[in-house]
């Protein structure tokens, strides 16, 4: 009798730790998942304005006197960390409606997508090398840009636009 309820024991501790195992895997593979839909979206689409590639034309009409296009894509985690600090950055200066996101995921499968981009926005002095981005137009004319040509684009590069405009009092 003592050797059927240890083997019963044995039993019952093989379900549970069988149990145990299929629950890890479970509740890891929704972490995974939501992790992805997390940065396959965009963080600052959900604050600012947000175009897609054919709307650029149209909406480079409406811009205001102080507007700042920040073209990026989703799908890693660097430029979904870096738009949460963006959006921390635009939302402590009132940049809501001065600041126009332009999605490129899909143009990034596109070999040449950045002269295609250059184009588009009529950008001839000065262009665009790497996407994230942005553009800082004054009066209808870009007087800047910054980009990921050297480095990540960071909310400290953004700070530094916003200073040297004096478009926020410097913290420094």
């Amino acid at each position: 009798m003592a050797k059927k309820a240890k083997t019963n024991s044995y039993f019952k501790l093989g379900l549970i730790l069988l149990g145990v195992a299929i629950f890890t895997l479970l509740a890891a593979n929704i972490y995974k998942n939501i992790l992805d839909n997390k940065i396959n979206n965009s963080y600052l689409g959900k604050f600012v304005s947000s175009i897609g590639y054919n709307e650029i034309a149209n909406a480079k009409l409406e811009f205001s006197g102080d507007t700042f296009l920040y073209i990026s894509y989703t799908g890693e985690k660097k430029i979904y960390d870096l738009e949460v600090k963006l959006k921390k950055l635009i939302k402590e200066n009132n940049l809501n409606d001065q600041t126009i996101l332009l999605d490129m995921t899909t143009q990034t499968k596109n070999s040449n997508y950045i002269a295609k981009l250059n184009d588009v926005l009529e950008l001839n002095e000065i262009k665009i090398s790497d996407i994230p981005a942005i553009i800082y137009y004054r009066d209808d004319k870009v007087t800047a840009i910054i980009d990921s040509k050297n480095q990540m684009l960071s909310s400290g590069d953004f700070l530094q636009l916003l200073e040297q405009y004096e478009i926020v009092k410097s913290y420094r």
